[in-house]
């Protein structure tokens, strides 16, 4: 009896987390409403946290799983109980969760919901405030071009490592051309090739819309090297 009891209790430390790691592994395989049900069944399981599984992180990865099938309502309902329920998420963690929830906003077109959320983030500073004002920027973009332009000069200027650089510069360099302003986007659209690798989508992209500049600025001989 006492080889039973231990198989038991052995059985009951280790199920919750083996629902943990099914779910893992569903959503690693892009297997997302695998990975909803298993994530799911553990929370339910209300099992101890044993190494990375844990309730916070099943919040998280159900978040972002239902964020990967664009449920952003669903995916903000998890973000937002591990934000406001888990005092012991790291504050990097705590600002993604924040992001995270903001680009859910966005997506939902809940843009005053996500303004005063990335915010939030980017006057805090540190992790994720680079992103944060990107974000800003689009969203001032829709009613203000100019107001756009701002605000993605200030991201140029105050983040000269961010990871959004490349993408910063293009849509500086797409708001000049749709306001026609084609000496202005062209030295953002010289820049993105030494910011990504050699084979990423966004340099035949900069190098089109350069020929596209220099053809509206008449200097055609640009244009077609540029297509060469």
């Amino acid at each position: 009896a006492m080889m039973a009891d231990a198989t038991m209790v052995k059985d009951r430390i280790y199920y919750g987390p083996a629902l943990f790691w099914r779910g893992e592994i569903a959503y690693r395989n892009e297997k997302y409403d695998a990975a909803i049900d298993f994530f799911t069944s553990y929370l339910n399981a209300n099992t101890r946290p044993l190494g990375e599984a844990s309730t916070s992180n099943a919040l998280y990865s159900l978040g972002y799983a239902y964020f990967e099938k664009e449920e952003y309502n669903k995916a903000q309902s998890y973000f937002e109980k591990l934000r406001t329920g888990s005092p012991d998420i790291s504050s990097i963690l705590r600002r993604e969760i924040m992001l995270l929830s903001a680009d859910c906003s966005f997506m939902l077109k809940e843009t005053g919901k996500a303004k005063s959320i990335y915010n939030a983030v980017y006057q805090e500073g540190g992790n994720g405030a680079d992103y944060a004002l990107f974000q800003l920027s689009l969203i001032e973009g829709i009613k203000s071009p100019e107001g756009k332009i701002k605000l993605l000069k200030e991201a140029e200027n105050k983040f000269p490592a961010s990871d959004y650089r490349a993408l910063i510069f293009m849509e500086l360099a797409d708001t000049y051309l749709s306001e026609e302003k084609y000496e202005s986007a062209i030295p953002y659209l010289k820049r993105i090739p030494q910011l990504v690798n050699k084979d990423d989508d966004m340099i035949p992209d900069a190098l089109l819309k350069l020929g596209i500049a220099y053809y509206n600025l008449d200097q055609s001989e640009n244009a077609i090297d540029k297509f060469r």
